[in-house]
């Protein structure tokens, strides 16, 4: 008995023993699990870092589509709340018949009153900003300052509440008897309003525009979707969906379901056939929302086409300019000495006058202050910034003689009594002559004194100009007389005070034009002026001028890729409009 319980007792050291084992291949297995899985997240991680190394170069895109996505997920929000306020708005259509006392002239008004109202809170910050001393940001030819900024959201924010009074009332009003317009009494009252308020920041203006139109309503659009999406959310899914995150469990060889998943089972729903009229209606509503869509691409489309047609317009033109115009306003033409402004000059000798103290000394750079001659900068204006292209000249255009008709009264008992009248194209001298206006014969053509540039005709063809028929007493062709601005400047003194002597102008000159170009390599701009003196037959001269500056060499990138894109709409909307054309004339 005694043997067989030491028996039984190995037997159960034995089983212990083997139990124990089998507890340790059983922490053996989970721990060659884990490791399993452990390897598995290493290879991911493996290949995760992978990855990660190939979007290192691009995490500065990711942060980008990052928040497009934000934008994105917004405005698939916006859509959708935008889709059920077309189906609202589609039922509401049905149900109700489409009336409205809010007119057409009505809304019209109410843009108009908000446009003015806009311009009015402007107008009061008028001359409180500098704009020499505001900074501004440049997008090429437009400027955006933090003042201009905050003056046109100040502006939209102060028009918002009237406008939407205002709107609110015309919606909800009822017919009443309309008393007579006050705009209608001021205008016939001649009352113009006080001065500063006629004048207005243009800037401000724009900014104010592309403020309420960029910022105010679309964040008024969003929000009021966003109150919405909040009101007509979906109802909470309260189902626990944690166990669609785990691993259905690991089946044994000897083990099976005791219930099978019935989830999926689900019996395909049957839709109900559209009737006739149903189906008219959606078919209305898809064609409705066709039609919605393809006018807000040509509304994006076309306000993209405006926009750079507005930058390309306003991109030729420049701040600077009217300070280079002004500049050489006051050199010709209101000089310091105010006895030789051009203005004043009405007669041949108040002109010599002025071409020796005004025209010599300005459009010829001069000695400095201390009698040195300017070292490299032959060519220049004497502000020593502008550069002749070129050289200037000075264009005489004369008429022949005997062009009018003189009365029988003046001509008894004086012979060779001559008069000439207005040059215009048929009537205009174009030949050659020697000094002092004298005829060339075959004896004294080849002498020196019929040698004179001065005195020779020259066409529009070599001087490469054009008529000028924009003057008030006549229309003159390009062709002349010239007088060329060329050489050092005591040559230029003697030449002037020589076509004097030699009485260049007298009683058949017509127009005298004095003509040159500069430009300004700080601003890089041109400056074309032409200085014109209109000689009247009767006696007296009739001054004018004109001082164009442009921009012919362009190096902003911005225009051209405006230009280029400008060039593609145009052709691209030529051709199918064109298209258009035939398609209906074929029909």
């Amino acid at each position: 008995m005694t043997r067989l319980l030491v028996s039984v007792i190995d037997m159960t050291r034995l089983l212990v023993s083997v139990i124990d084992m089998t507890r340790l291949l059983v922490s053996v297995i989970d721990m060659t699990r884990l490791l399993v899985s452990v390897i598995d997240i290493t290879r991911l991680l493996v290949s995760v870092i992978d990855i990660t190394r190939l979007l290192v170069s691009v995490i500065d895109m990711t942060r980008l589509l990052v928040s497009v996505i934000d934008i994105t997920r917004l405005l698939v929000s916006v859509i959708d709340m935008t889709r059920l306020l077309l189906s609202v708005i589609d039922i509401t259509r049905l149900l109700i018949s489409p009336r409205s006392r809010f007119t057409r002239v009505q809304r019209v008004l109410c843009c108009a009153v908000m446009l003015f109202m806009t311009m009015l809170t402007n107008a009061t910050w008028y001359g409180v900003i500098n704009p020499l001393t505001a900074k501004s940001v440049k997008f090429g030819p437009f400027a955006l300052g933090q003042e201009q900024f905050m003056v046109g959201l100040i502006s939209n924010l102060i028009v918002l509440i009237p406008s939407i009074l205002i709107i609110s009332m015309f919606r909800y009003s009822r017919p009443f008897k309309k008393r007579e317009s006050r705009i209608d009494k001021a205008i016939n009252a001649g009352e113009d309003g006080p001065e500063g308020k006629r004048y207005i920041r243009i800037t401000s203006l724009s900014i104010s525009f592309f403020t309420s139109v960029l910022i105010v309503e679309p964040m008024q659009v969003l929000l009021f979707s966003l109150f919405l999406t909040c009101i007509y959310k979906q109802e909470p899914d309260d189902e626990d969906d944690s166990d669609q995150d785990e691993r259905e469990p690991h089946l044994q060889y000897n083990e099976t379901w005791l219930e099978h998943d019935t989830t999926n089972n689900r019996e395909p729903k049957v839709y109900r056939p559209l009737t006739r009229e149903g189906l008219y209606d959606l078919r209305e509503k898809r064609r409705n929302e066709i039609q919605m869509w393809t006018s807000i691409k040509e509304i994006i489309i076309y306000t993209i086409y405006l926009i750079l047609l507005i930058i390309i317009a306003r991109g030729l033109r420049d701040p600077t300019a009217y300070y280079m115009r002004r500049s050489m306003q006051d050199s010709f033409i209101r000089p310091e000495a105010p006895i030789y402004a051009y203005r004043i000059v009405s007669d041949a000798n108040r002109y010599w006058k002025w071409m020796h103290n005004v025209v010599f000394y300005k459009l010829v750079v001069q000695n400095w202050y201390n009698g040195e001659p300017p070292f490299l900068l032959r060519g220049y204006l004497d502000d020593r910034v502008n550069r002749l292209m070129g050289y200037g000249i000075l264009r005489q255009v004369r008429s022949k003689p005997n062009t009018c008709r003189v009365a029988d009264v003046f001509t008894i008992g004086k012979e060779n009594f001559t008069c000439t009248g207005l040059a215009t194209f048929i009537h205009e001298d174009d030949k050659d002559y020697c000094e002092y206006w004298k005829d060339p014969d075959t004896v004294m053509d080849y002498l020196k004194e019929c040698q004179n540039k001065a005195f020779r005709y020259r066409t529009e063809e070599e001087l490469d100009a054009l008529p000028i028929l924009s003057k008030p007493l006549d229309k003159y062709s390009g062709g002349g007389y010239v007088m060329e601005f060329r050489g050092r400047t005591d040559q230029l003194q003697e030449k002037l005070k020589e076509l004097q002597r030699k009485r260049w102008i007298d009683q058949y000159t017509r127009g005298v034009f004095l003509e040159f170009c500069t430009y300004n390599v700080n601003v890089n701009l041109f400056g074309i002026a032409q200085i014109s003196a209109e000689f009247v037959p009767g006696g007296g001269i009739h001054p004018s001028w004109r001082f164009d500056v442009i921009r012919l060499i362009d190096d902003r990138v911005l225009i051209r890729v405006c230009e280029i894109l400008f060039a593609c709409f145009t052709f691209y909307y030529t051709i199918r409009i064109l298209r258009l054309l035939w398609k209906h004339q074929l029909k």
